[in-house]
């Protein structure tokens, strides 16, 4: 009965209802659980066919999601920390063409194809190297972390508290599979945290913002 009712209680916020803050609601229905189809998804989903197979990538559904950010929040710089296959640095970038992507790996025998795949995408700049070195030249770059990615690392511990230390009121931190272990009592953790303002989990994304204006609250879709 009581996994019955969570299961209807996601159900009712997926819809927006007993949603109170506004901004929320319109967060969850405008874009978490937008349907509409995007003028670029067919044609991004025939371009990641061409990526790297034997390397990590997600699934059409969480690089629409990815798309939709991008394009509902429109940062000025996008950041991602575990490039895979590539393909999500793609959906990041075509979401908002004016904006660079940075996206971060460490080196492997498979980085030349990584490469070879985002080369079309001038707005992407695949880098290879410290994950912490390089958020650092990034921040010292642009000046502030507006919109991150994290993604294909087994650092997400690290990496997250380095992104909270740099985290201004604008910041939105994407955590892939928030809801697979190792991570889901990290997140747990990670949610109650107060350096951390509103939070969103759907699907084992979870959303991480940080304008303390907000009542913290943790909306479990």
């Amino acid at each position: 009965m009581c996994r019955l009712n969570n299961i209807y209680s996601r159900l009712k916020t997926r819809y927006g209802f007993g949603v109170h803050s506004p901004w929320a609601y319109d967060i969850i229905t405008s874009l978490i659980m937008e349907k509409s189809t995007y003028y670029a998804y067919n044609e991004l989903e025939d371009i990641s066919e061409r990526s790297y197979a034997n390397l990590p990538r997600y699934s059409n559904k969480i690089n629409r999601l990815l798309f939709r950010m991008v394009n509902y929040f429109s940062p000025s710089s996008i950041l991602e920390i575990g490039t895979g296959s590539g393909v999500s640095a793609v959906y990041l970038s075509v979401a908002k063409k004016s904006a660079p992507c940075v996206t971060i790996d460490i080196p492997h025998d498979k980085q030349s194809e990584v490469k070879c795949f985002l080369s079309p995408f001038t707005n992407v700049k695949p880098l290879f190297g410290s994950y912490q070195a390089i958020i650092n030249n990034f921040f010292q770059h642009y000046g502030a972390i507006e919109f991150v990615h994290v993604a294909h690392t087994d650092k997400f511990c690290e990496v997250v508290e380095t992104l909270i230390s740099m985290a201004t009121p604008t910041t939105l931190i994407v955590v892939e599979s928030v809801d697979s272990k190792p991570r889901t009592a990290w997140w747990e953790e990670l949610i109650k945290d107060d350096r951390v303002g509103v939070t969103f989990e759907y699907n084992g994304i979870g959303l991480l913002f940080f304008d303390f204006k907000r009542y913290k609250q943790n909306y479990l879709l």
